[in-house]
């Protein structure tokens, strides 16, 4: 879409004034299809044509690609023993105990930092408590791994996480400190001087498209992963995390 805007300086390139009246040249503005950024920059596209040319090769990678069974994790403990040790708050997704064990007064707010993630003893054995928790609300175990929406690994909301396989859940990983965009998926190509998206399919790297707006690229890759998961990535920013 392209919008036209009088340029207001009469110093402009174009601009004069004869006979007592100012003649002033319009400049063209393109509004990024993904509506994240206005840019004279007329090599940004993500619009319907980049999207179904998306849909077109992620599926083609899925249909092409047979997914290994969910993992064998180790069983959890029974729903009744977690709803004994622990207490669930919604708002904040935290453990806190019911009663006083291991050094921890009931009241107190369980687990302890493995990784980012939160951790729990649970009768000598250890446990994650994003898995715990799913397993205290919905009665069952997890199918394969449980996935933090947000990439937040300790927001343990039960609307925060979604089972998924191995390959699935490291799409929605915060982006790496090697990252040159700061966004996964997301990397500045000096050859082509534009941003590049693309996406892991089952062990293979889709290409998605190439955008001279970073916002472009970033609404293009999280277009792919939705077709992927079903549901929105995170905003994928280490700088948010």
């Amino acid at each position: 879409m392209k919008i036209e805007i009088q340029n207001p300086s009469a110093g402009d390139a174009g601009a004069s004034n004869s006979a007592g009246t100012l003649f002033v040249t319009s400049r063209q503005y393109t509004i990024c299809a993904c509506g994240a950024k206005t840019s004279t920059d007329d090599g940004c596209h993500f619009d319907k044509r980049q999207a179904a040319s998306n849909t077109r090769r992620v599926l083609a990678q899925l249909e092409a690609f047979t997914p290994a069974e969910a993992p064998a994790c180790a069983p959890l403990p029974s729903q009744k023993r977690c709803i004994e040790l622990f207490e669930y708050c919604e708002e904040t997704g935290f453990l806190t105990g019911r009663v006083s064990r291991g050094g921890r007064r009931a009241g107190d707010i369980c687990g302890t930092d493995s990784h980012g993630y939160i951790q729990l003893c649970i009768d000598g054995k250890l446990n994650r408590a994003h898995r715990v928790i799913f397993k205290m609300l919905t009665g069952r175990e997890p199918v394969g791994y449980l996935d933090h929406r947000d990439g937040d690994k300790i927001n343990n909301r039960l609307e925060n996480l979604r089972e998924v396989l191995p390959w699935q859940n490291a799409l929605n990983r915060i982006a790496p400190s090697t990252s040159n965009t700061g966004y996964l998926g997301v990397s500045w190509d000096k050859r082509q001087q534009k941003y590049v998206a693309s996406l892991g399919v089952g062990g293979k790297v889709v290409k998605l498209g190439s955008f001279s707006e970073v916002c472009c690229a970033i609404a293009d890759r999280k277009h792919a992963f939705n077709l992927v998961i079903g549901a929105p990535s995170n905003d994928n920013g280490r700088a948010n995390k």
